[in-house]
């Protein structure tokens, strides 16, 4: 199991499984997230191609499914998409930090952060 920050539910952002792009990057907010909705959640991935990763569903091919819990029961899916985000935080003393993340969205729409820490 590894940790994510749930960061919310948003429309469909690669409305194209045929091919590795994220079509529609702009429903991810550019302004501050709503921090009573971050959500620190466990979540457990399985690797059924036993290649070393989790797919996200691209080129046709299914994604790797992932079970978490927000907080209303288990919830199995996919990760639909996966990219690299610049990922800019406010600190409590007014400071931001920027720094490198996996953005995370599933098939239902529940899009997750995990930093990049190596």
């Amino acid at each position: 199991m590894e940790n994510y920050l749930f960061i919310g539910n948003y429309a469909d952002s690669d409305t194209n499984e045929s091919d590795r792009d994220a079509e529609n990057l702009g429903v991810f907010p550019t302004t501050p997230i709503d921090g009573s909705i971050l959500q620190i959640v466990a979540m457990n991935q399985t690797d059924t191609n036993s290649n070393g990763g989790y797919g996200d569903s691209e080129l046709g091919l299914p994604g790797e499914p992932a079970s978490y819990d927000l907080g209303a029961g288990t919830v199995t899916t996919a990760p639909d998409m996966t990219t690299g985000a610049n990922i800019t935080v406010t600190l409590g003393d007014g400071t931001t930090r920027t720094f490198l993340a996996l953005l995370v969205q599933m098939d239902n729409g529940d899009t997750f952060l995990r930093v990049r820490t190596h």
